[in-house]
């Protein structure tokens, strides 16, 4: 009884969404999606909000990669840090801020940064991803 509510909640996660350009896309994609959730024993909910940043532990002078992992056609992604300095969020100059796997340098200044994915749809309806933190070894 409850995976059938997840199943619906999904269905009309995606639809709300747009994650397909057509309804059609959605009702074809809509098996993969709810076999994941149910892999991962998520409903569709629980599935944006694991979706990615995970917080990260990497040494100063490597790389950490940030990631989410949403389903769809025609997404944007648009990474940002929080600049502490300022107290507002920014858009991330890494490599990647603009594509679902941001690579960023890791520094000793670096320790406790903040990231986030603004993902968006076709039609500019946007989805916040959960925070990745940064921390230095």
């Amino acid at each position: 009884e409850l995976d059938f509510a997840d199943d619906l909640n999904a269905y009309n996660g995606f639809l709300s969404f747009a994650f397909c350009t057509t309804p059609e896309g959605t009702n074809n994609r809509m098996p993969e999606v709810l076999y994941h959730l149910h892999e991962l024993h998520w409903n569709f909910w629980s599935f944006l909000s694991n979706s990615g940043p995970t917080d990260r532990i990497a040494h100063a002078g490597t790389n950490a990669t940030f990631n989410v992992k949403l389903f769809g056609d025609n997404l944007t992604y648009q990474w940002q840090y929080y600049d502490t300095a300022s107290g507002t969020w920014k858009n991330a100059p890494f490599a990647g801020a603009q594509t679902a796997q941001m690579t960023v340098p890791v520094t000793a200044d670096s320790y406790g940064m903040m990231f986030g994915c603004i993902v968006y749809n076709k039609n500019g309806v946007a989805v916040y991803s959960n925070i990745g933190t940064l921390y230095v070894t």
